[in-house]
């Protein structure tokens, strides 16, 4: 082995062999190796070099940064605990944002003094020495300040929140001050993470102070969030930002606004088993055992494991289920507040608490025959996921820096250091440390006490519920990187995941039942926007020439923005003699022209027999407005069936749009094409497969601002169908048009007088530069659309196959089926299974290829 690695011992107490610090798994009896570095805190910490060892089992890699070489042995400290590092243990329920004592050393010196060593400190590989950095990552932490710059205002305002959310918590336990130093506030990708904490001592942190560390990041934000945060900060050390709660309504405010520029989809996956020694499964999960739910209507799932033997447990977890399905998916979750869903989650779990109690009474159930349940739920409202959770039955966040366990358990262990007794790692070898403090059913509800968190989204990111089948002997934390970072990664599917996780939950535990539930939320830009204003939203000082957010790429500026760069051109040589001669000459041919217009003459040329288009607007004078260029439309990538599609045409005139005659010969000269490239541009004959019945032969008008709902894809992609099929490009959608909405309930507000210093959360900027509307997903154009004489009163729904590249220019937004209005849901309501055929479709044909 060489001596240039670290040595680690196996945990396994009957093995003990030594490994290298590289080996995910001991050489000898194949036990997992857990690598645990530590963050020391000390006066007396700098005092050691990199390879000096600590109690002989804390090997330094960094100047502030230790390995435990033998993570096998149980921690025992030696000293008592100080007043001052109690809030670390007070402050438990938080770690996911703050570190944890790992153990406490005294060293024997002439002046004795402490070393602290925290665990989960948000830790980069930049905390090692130099010569410690290669072939090892240790974290993703870097500091908040260096990651500002770079980082989009949604992230930004996140970051911020978080903050704003540990403040009163940090400042109950006399540790606020760690709020103010920079050095302290670390970030691993949305999370905000702290690295210690700091003792206020005697003084009194207020957010003045908070606004002047805040003040520190406006010469590194970008656009008009800049403006905005320098207000607030003004607000928070003049005093009218007064609380936590009223920063936090301010934050919130800004963060809704800019994500109404994103969408959220939600795919669940559930299953449950028995596992490898058990008889029957106490275990339950909804949505039920196996499903797999991609981007549907379903906002929940839950993972109950039961307590209390045959006919107890498994009732117990099936009552708990039933109770918070009913209750829960008859709240308009959407239009309730965050305290309001908190309210609801909780009261679900009385109502599933006060069910089994019934039942145990009912049943004389007494002290441990009582049968219960522990509970874990999540519950996406728009941009955010609440988590509930009850029990020990736990919830992870997945993201591509790292795995966290969001909820602590309700256990022994857990409780001591909660109370601020003794660390969590001495804690767990107590007797009787992983026993349930709670669970539903074993209590009345007026002592339950229910934990629910609250996550903005602002990634790509997934949520693990589980029962401890899977969880226990930190399973979770072994598989992570090689089971489910990969989900995220698009290299597996949901299903696959799940069905996996069992497996290895069988494999390595196996002595209970074991139940997952799988939450992928993707974080979905509604709208694609130029290079230059993204640019613009990272460049740290404004542009000299700043293009409007509303403008298209430079590159492909409109004819009117060309001629009006010309305008702006050196003035021209002044016309001599030959000059005005051209000019009379202009005339002449002009005067002809006309003259051979109302002859007809233009109409017997070919190129003149195409439909007129309306007269193209005359180039703005310099320093006028022009008008707004529409914004590029959203990717259809990423579309889903149901989603519905507001179209829309240059001017409001009536759009004209040529759909597929028929789609199955469609196929065929797709794939004639794909496998003869030359075939997508035959030379015009009789034969040519562009001229076959797949041509597109017909074509539908629809008055612009129509919707229409997205019903099939050409060809079915992976990910838009339940069956496993090799991935191909969307080259068509299906699509039922709607009736005509008349009107709109969306109403435009006039804008709020704001001081000249001050910006309103509209008026926000985005990373790319983009000022967010409120209920951008939901705006229709401001007039109804028009609709001519040649549209009919009453339009019946019709189904129709267009191209993709034909469909793209003309969607100015997608709009979720959930996020549509009561007048848009009536509009596009499918039609009656009896009706006129749909336009280029046969009658009783399936088209679907």
């Amino acid at each position: 082995m060489p001596n240039s690695l670290p040595q680690l011992h196996c945990p396994n107490i009957r093995c003990r062999a030594v490994n290298t610090d590289r080996d995910q798994f001991c050489q000898k009896c194949g036990t997992y190796l857990p690598k645990r570095f530590l963050w020391v805190v000390g006066s007396r910490a700098d005092l050691f070099q990199v390879g000096d060892t600590l109690a002989e089992r804390f090997l330094f890699r960094g100047p502030r940064v230790v390995f435990d070489t033998q993570p096998g042995l149980p921690l025992k400290m030696d000293v008592e605990l100080p007043d001052t590092l109690v809030p670390y243990l007070k402050l438990f329920p938080y770690r996911l944002h703050i570190p944890q004592i790992y153990t406490l050393l005294a060293l024997e010196a002439a002046e004795p003094s402490l070393l602290l060593l925290l665990e989960h400190a948000p830790l980069g590989n930049s905390d090692l020495a130099a010569s410690e950095q290669g072939g090892i990552s240790i974290g993703t932490g870097i500091t908040l300040f260096d990651a500002w710059s770079t980082t989009p205002p949604l992230r930004q305002l996140h970051w911020l929140w978080q903050i704003a959310q540990l403040w009163q918590p940090l400042r109950i336990q006399g540790v606020a001050s760690s709020l103010l130093q920079p050095d302290f506030l670390r970030v691993e990708g949305q999370l905000l993470r702290l690295l210690e904490l700091e003792n206020d001592f005697r003084l009194e942190p207020s957010l003045a102070d908070l606004g002047q560390v805040w003040q520190q990041l406006i010469p590194k934000t970008n656009g008009k969030l800049a403006t905005s945060l320098d207000t607030l900060c003004e607000q928070l050390a003049s005093g009218s930002v007064a609380s936590a709660e009223e920063l936090l309504v301010q934050l919130e405010s800004w963060i809704d606004n800019i994500h109404n520029a994103y969408r959220i989809k939600i795919d669940i996956a559930t299953r449950t088993d028995t596992g490898m020694v058990r008889e029957h499964n106490e275990d339950a999960c909804y949505p039920a055992d196996g499903a797999v739910t991609q981007n549907s209507m379903e906002r929940m799932a839950i993972v109950c494991d039961g307590v209390g033997g045959h006919a107890g447990g498994e009732v117990a977890s099936g009552i708990a289920i039933e109770a918070l399905r009913s209750h829960l998916t008859q709240l308009p979750i959407d239009t309730l507040s965050s305290t309001e869903v908190i309210t609801e989650l909780e009261n679900a779990s009385f109502k599933a608490n006060d069910l089994i109690c019934q039942r145990n009474d009912q049943e004389q159930r007494q002290d441990r025959q009582r049968m219960g349940t522990t509970l874990v739920t999540a519950l996406s409202q728009t941009h955010q996921i609440y988590i509930s959770h009850i029990g020990d039955s736990r919830a992870y966040l997945i993201t591509s820096q790292g795995c966290y366990q969001i909820m602590v358990d309700d256990d022994i262990a857990s409780r001591e250091v909660r109370l601020g007794y003794v660390p969590y790692r001495e804690a767990l070898m107590q007797p009787a440390s992983g026993s349930l403090v709670q669970a539903l059913g074993m209590a009345s509800s007026s002592i339950l006490r229910p934990t629910v968190q609250r996550f903005l989204l602002d990634e790509d990111c997934l949520f693990l519920l589980c029962s401890d089948g899977l969880s226990d002997y930190d399973r979770v934390e072994m598989i992570w990187r090689e089971e489910l970072l990969p989900l995220l990664q698009g290299g597996t599917d949901l299903a696959s995941a799940s069905k996996r996780l069992i497996e290895l939950a069988n494999q390595l535990n196996g002595h209970d039942n074991v139940t997952v539930g799988l939450i992928h939320c993707h974080v979905i830009r509604q709208r694609d926007h130029s290079k230059s204003a993204s640019s613009e939203g990272l460049s740290a000082s404004p542009s000299p020439h700043p293009v409007p957010p509303s403008s298209p790429p430079a590159t492909e500026l409109p004819q009117t923005q060309t001629q009006a760069v010309d305008l702006a051109s050196p003035p021209q040589r002044k016309r001599g003699v030959g000059g005005l001669l051209l000019l009379i000459l202009g005339l002449l041919l002009l005067g002809g022209g006309v003259a051979a217009y109302k002859l007809g003459l233009f109409n017997q040329l070919p190129f003149f027999n195409t439909p007129k288009a309306a007269n193209p607007p005359a180039p703005p004078p310099p320093n006028i407005d022009s008008p707004k260029t529409p914004l590029p439309g959203p990717g259809l990538a990423t579309t889903q069936k149901t989603d519905v599609l507001r179209l829309v045409a240059d001017n409001n005139q009536s759009i004209e749009i040529p759909v597929i005659q028929d789609i199955k010969k469609f196929a065929e000269v797709t794939d004639q094409e794909a496998t003869n490239p030359s075939a997508s541009n035959p030379q015009p004959s009789e034969q040519s497969p562009a001229n076959s019945g797949a041509a597109v032969a017909s074509t539908i008008t629809l008055p612009s601002g129509s919707l229409v709902v997205v019903d099939g894809f050409f060809p079915v992609s992976p990910a838009k169908a339940d069956v496993s099929l090799p991935e191909s490009p969307i080259q068509a959608l299906k699509l039922q048009t709607c009736r005509p909405v008349i009107g709109s309930d969306t109403k435009t507000e006039e804008p709020t007088q704001e001081g000249a210093d001050r910006l309103a959360p509209s008026e926000l900027l985005d990373q790319e530069g983009v000022a967010p509307t409120s209920n951008v997903l939901l705006q229709l154009p401001d007039k109804p659309p028009k609709i001519d004489a040649s549209t009919p009163k009453k339009l019946k729904p019709q189904f129709v196959w267009i191209k993709l590249s034909t469909l793209e220019p003309l969607v100015a937004e997608i709009i979720p089926a959930a996020q549509l209005n009561g007048d848009q849901k009536k509009a596009c309501a499918p039609p009656p299974l009896k009706g006129e055929a749909p336009a280029g479709v046969s009658v009783n044909s399936d088209s679907t290829p």
